[in-house]
């Protein structure tokens, strides 16, 4: 299927699909604009996670569950890393970046999980969006079984993954300056 490997297929999970949320749809200035729905916000809760450890600037939560949602909000010139990974193999993580003075979000599975390739040379394993450092950006990631989607000041990201992790965690590290809240799924 479109020449790529599908570790979905490999690993004989029966299913096959693509990432699904649902977007509120507009035009701004000629440009197609994405937003995540409120009433898709309204099924995660805010949950306590007593196992969240602080160090400095870095702050590591236990990955609760498949669907995790996270809220960020970033002053001007504040920057973050938000990873997903093994909490014993500090290599092997799905990193979303945001670099302030790059003016630039990026999506990484470079070094996570099982591989997924295709035709292109070299692989393609990460992506990114440029951003405005002076303005304030509000981002919503939602983590799923197997993808993460990125809504940030109208565009998007998404990506897939096949993780092979034993013990996720959500470590994030930041500038002062970046407001994080993390909710999860209720059914």
């Amino acid at each position: 299927m479109w020449h790529r490997s599908i570790p979905s297929h490999d690993l004989a999970h029966g299913w096959a699909g693509s990432m699904t949320l649902p977007r509120k749809l507009s035009l701004k200035d000629g440009r197609l604009v994405q937003e995540l729905p409120e009433s898709v916000k309204e099924h995660f809760l805010v949950e306590p996670a007593s196992e969240t450890v602080v160090k400095g600037n870095q702050i590591t939560i236990p990955a609760r569950g498949k669907q995790t949602l996270f809220e960020l909000n970033a002053k001007p010139g504040h920057s973050f890393i938000l990873g997903y990974g093994d909490e014993t193999d500090p290599d092997s993580v799905l990193q979303l970046i945001y670099d302030a003075s790059q003016k630039r979000f990026s999506l990484s599975r470079d070094q996570f999980g099982h591989p997924i390739s295709g035709k292109e040379d070299p692989a393609f394993q990460s992506r990114w969006i440029q951003l405005d450092a002076e303005k304030d950006h509000h981002f919503s990631i939602i983590r799923d079984t197997n993808s993460i989607e990125v809504f940030v000041d109208g565009k998007t990201l998404s990506m897939t993954f096949y993780e092979t992790t034993e013990n996720p965690v959500y470590t994030l590290t930041a500038d002062e300056g970046v407001d994080l809240v993390v909710k999860t799924y209720q059914k």
